[in-house]
């Protein structure tokens, strides 16, 4: 533990990445790292238009999280100095090791160098924080996250002062493991929500977890209950019999040294024999040995962290055996949003916990997972609790604008607002729904957070919806000079560009929008877009296909495609793309009118006509529909 977190030097454990660059092939990036500087730095780059290099961007590497048992992930800043994921980490397994995609970048459209590290992901690989200090700092768990703040014990070298978990109850040892250890899922639900009155970093050992935190899971029978992740040890040892049958004589102590050391394949085989006698099992014709683990603990590949291999905690009592290795990593960018109820999992009596129904109807909304529900419930829980705190009202609030219901969220807004005015959420928040006076909402959000791109998009949207769209450019520039590697703002300043004309300007936006975040296919839809348009055929064709290489799925990149190459007289290929698109969604109405036009000038003068029809059923106004429906029954 104490090497889950630190500061990295150039040292020589990047040389292999620096000597053999890995390459991400369903995002077309190629990583290699800079350690000429000193400094080590990830260089990511892709191929660009005419096989030169293009699409460069590079991230100092700061700090690394994992001790390299399994893996060793790594983190650089992004312009306002937070901290960000970077995408390939180091694996333990293959001889000397390997390099891949970090887990939850193992897809085509992934994070590039935009994750934000958040502070629970600290909170479980770091120490605390030191009172009033503005570094941070790195030197991975320490004595203080099991046995409590040390100042007391250096100052007067007390021993009452420091707590020794070995006497608190079985429960309370477990949750000194479970403040870290426990987590129901790595995916959108939530899994655990830290109370409104407590900050990240303030759970100390000896107190009980749910004074700090709630945790929760999928509901039982919705397809999750098999689930196996990196960092479900705990989950997966609550749902085995052996713990089932004894919780208050198996606690993770039972097997693990907290202070570092691993028994022998003997040394666990002789713990199991505490309750499973090695006489008893011989008379049951269970196979002699000393090696329980490997068949009943079997090390087997997570869904959320394909590679790497972690200990099953399930304790089964036969082997699981057959295929253990996901084909794909499941993570929140490729596996469909969970729907349902989403149930209190742990304290197990949570009924009887202070406001446990505020936090499990907050649960239900956070995600998405059952907004309806949920805010019928969170409606009820303010209500009757009427909560001090804003946290509450913000997610109300955020629950309803999500749902539509603007003038209710407004009003649960200024509740937020009310309760704490240094929020720039709830300013914001509020400005998407109030139509009578959103900047000024958005410039007391911009007040207290300065950094946030997110304000600055909303700001200029009002603008354009305004008519004002040389005001929406300047709140974009004014955007990109205090979050200059913010990729949204680059995109959204060429499209308000090319609403004032600027091309030539609006190109170089969208150009670097793309060298920022190149593994998105919007942005690279919107740069084809402007080429066709400037009829630079081959270079648009280049990043239309790489849009669809990104995602293939995406009707509006197809139907795009399809109106460029019907420019380029590419009749039959255009039909192809402009198929595919109404095939993926068939309610584009202008895409039916230009499938119609291709139809026409490839002579299937029945299939324009159906063409044309269609796009008007769809939008009866229409008017290119409509002059193409009449030119094509007169030719008729």
């Amino acid at each position: 533990m104490a090497n889950s977190f630190a500061k990295v030097a150039a040292g020589t454990e990047f040389d292999r990445l620096n000597q053999r660059p890995f390459v991400h092939e369903p995002s077309g990036d190629t990583f290699r790292v800079d350690i000429a500087s000193g400094t080590p730095k990830l260089r990511r780059e892709q191929m660009g238009f005419g096989g030169g290099v293009a699409n460069v961007a590079e991230k100092a590497i700061e700090f690394r999280f994992g001790s390299g048992e399994h893996s060793k992930s790594y983190f650089g800043r992004d312009a306002s100095g937070g901290l960000v994921e970077l995408p390939v980490s180091w694996y333990a397994g293959q001889g000397n090791g390997f390099w891949n995609m970090s887990p939850g970048f193992g897809v085509a459209q992934h994070a590039g160098f935009s994750r934000k590290v958040n502070p629970q992901c600290l909170f479980c690989h770091n120490a605390y924080p030191l009172p009033g200090a503005t570094q941070l700092r790195a030197v991975g768990i320490d004595c203080q996250r099991c046995h409590g703040p040390g100042s007391e014990h250096a100052a007067n070298a007390s021993r009452s002062s420091i707590l020794n978990p070995a006497r608190l109850s079985s429960a309370g040892k477990m949750e000194v493991c479970l403040q870290c250890h426990l987590e129901t899922t790595n995916l959108p639900l939530p899994g655990r929500i830290v109370r409104y009155d407590r900050e990240v970093f303030s759970y100390r050992p000896g107190e009980p977890l749910s004074d700090y935190a709630r945790i929760f899971d999928h509901k039982p029978g919705a397809g999750y209950d098999d689930k196996f992740e990196f960092s479900s040890a705990p989950y997966r040892l609550f749902k085995s019999a052996c713990y089932r049958a004894n919780a208050e004589a198996l606690t993770c102590n039972t097997c693990h040294d907290p202070h570092g050391g691993k028994r022998s394949a003997a040394g666990y085989a002789k713990v199991c024999s505490s309750c499973h006698p090695t006489a008893d099992l011989t008379q049951r014709g269970h196979p002699g040995g000393t090696d329980c683990v490997s068949c009943h603990m079997e090390r087997r590949t997570p869904d959320d962290a394909i590679h790497v291999m972690v200990t099953d905690h399930l304790i089964a009592r036969r082997p699981v055996g057959g295929r253990l290795t996901p084909l794909v990593e499941y993570n929140g960018l490729n596996r469909p949003a969970y729907k349902g109820e989403v149930v209190a999992y742990y304290p197990r009596d949570g009924a009887t916990v202070k406001e446990f129904e505020l936090y499990l109807a907050i649960a239900q909304v956070r995600d998405q997972a059952n907004v309806a529900d949920g805010i019928t419930r969170l409606e009820a829980a303010i209500a009757r609790l009427k909560p001090k705190l804003a946290g509450p009202y913000l997610e109300m609030a955020d629950a309803l604008r999500r749902s539509g219901q603007f003038a209710r969220a407004a009003g649960r807004y200024k509740d937020a607002i009310a309760r704490d005015p240094m929020n720039w959420r709830s300013y914001y928040g509020l400005a998407l729904v109030d139509s009578t006076s959103p900047l000024t909402s958005l410039a007391r959000a911009l007040e207290l957070a300065p950094a946030e791109a997110a304000i600055y998009e909303a700001a200029a949207e009002v603008r354009t919806r305004a008519n004002q769209d040389a005001e929406a450019v300047a709140t974009l520039r004014a955007g990109i000079n205090a979050v200059p590697d913010a990729a949204e703002l680059h995109n959204n300043l060429g499209t308000a560009l090319l609403r004032t004309g600027a091309v030539k300007e609006a190109e170089s936006a969208f150009r670097e929008a793309t060298r920022l975040r190149p593994e998105l296919a919007a942005f690279r839809l919107n740069l084809a877009a402007l080429l066709a348009r400037t009829e630079r055929w081959a270079e648009a064709d280049f990043e239309f296909e790489i849009a669809l290489r990104l995602d293939p799925r995406n009707a509006n990149a197809h139907s795009a495609y399809g109106t460029a190459l019907a420019g380029q007289s590419r009749l039959t290929e255009a039909r192809q793309q402009l198929e595919a698109a109404l095939e993926l969604n068939p309610g584009l109405a202008n895409t039916h009118n230009n499938l119609g036009a291709v139809l026409k000038r490839l002579g299937d003068h029945a299939g324009a006509v159906r063409q044309f029809r269609a796009a008007l059923r769809l939008e009866p106004g229409l008017a290119a529909a409509r002059k193409n429906l009449e030119k094509a029954l007169q030719g008729q």
